[in-house]
């Protein structure tokens, strides 16, 4: 791939990856790729008896930096079913100028389940980054998709003091949203989000989990994911709605890895209602 010229450097990288994922025999298989920029994926696994695609997107540089920019599109076909996570978390790093950009679009046709289960997104102090992500519905798509953000870098000590996060998340269904969500975290100093009582209460971790199906809301879903998932005050905050056919499971707390494991657990018990299947784990998350 090369080093960029200064020109290219100051300006950012551009990556791009979009994929098309249909059913072929039985079997999810990926039918299209196409990927611009140090952004991509490989080989497609199966980890599963019913021809489920398990997938990981790769971002060789480890990191976004100003001016950078990451779109993503993933298209899951009519009965399609894929997974797709990431080896490592994605990092945005310190910023004097123009942010760092990620846009997601996700888009599920009829009958299909995509799960968009990637590692958590780390926010350096200083850091400028704008995230994005859309998801659009077929009428009976069903979803399973988190975000987790950590605001600075608590493990090694380290603040969200300055720069800012703007966070937009839409999901829509047969063009109508279900869910809209649009946030800003400015830095510590800049804001009494971080540690007000109304906001972040001193939390630098935020995750959310959104999870979509026809079905969802008119079972006892909701019910045995409060009742099973308990989040003890020390360790961080819970709680989890229903709104129309959509489920949204929040946490805040100290740890990207706490929050991980808390939506695992809500993931594991929606998977079956969901996708109509157990919980079956990426590879790559054991490693």
């Amino acid at each position: 791939m090369g080093a960029p010229t200064p020109t290219e450097a100051a300006a950012g990288w551009c990556a791009a990856l979009s994929l098309r994922f249909g059913v072929r025999a039985g079997k999810t298989v990926l039918v299209e790729r196409h990927h611009a920029g140090p952004l991509l994926v490989q080989r497609m696994f199966y980890p599963e008896t019913d021809g489920s695609c398990h997938g990981y997107v790769l971002h060789p540089p480890g990191g976004i930096v100003q001016g950078d920019r990451l779109d993503i599109k993933v298209l899951a076909e009519a009965g399609a079913r894929v997974l797709m996570t990431a080896p490592a978390a994605a990092k945005f790093y310190r910023s004097e100028g123009r942010p760092g950009v990620q846009d997601v679009s996700l888009q599920v046709a009829e009958g299909a389940c995509l799960e968009w289960l990637p590692q958590e997104t780390i926010v350096f102090n200083r850091a400028r980054a704008s995230l994005s992500a859309r998801v659009d519905l077929a009428a009976d798509a069903s979803l399973m998709a988190w975000d987790i953000i950590c605001l600075g870098r608590p493990a090694a000590g380290e603040r969200f003091t300055e720069g800012w996060v703007a966070s937009r998340l839409g999901v829509y269904r047969e063009g109508l949203p279900l869910w809209l969500e649009r946030s800003v975290y400015p830095g510590a100093e800049c804001s009494g989000l971080a540690d007000a009582r109304w906001g972040l209460q001193g939390h630098p971790v935020l995750g959310v989990l959104l999870v979509a199906g026809p079905d969802v809301g008119r079972g006892t879903l909701l019910g045995r994911i409060r009742e099973r998932v308990q989040v003890a005050p020390r360790v961080g905050l819970f709680g989890a709605t229903c709104t129309d056919d959509l489920i949204t499971c929040r946490f805040m707390g100290e740890d990207a890895g706490r929050a991980r494991e808390v939506l695992t657990a809500c993931w594991r018990i929606a998977r079956p209602v969901v996708a109509g299947k157990a919980a079956v784990a990426p590879r790559i998350w054991r490693s």
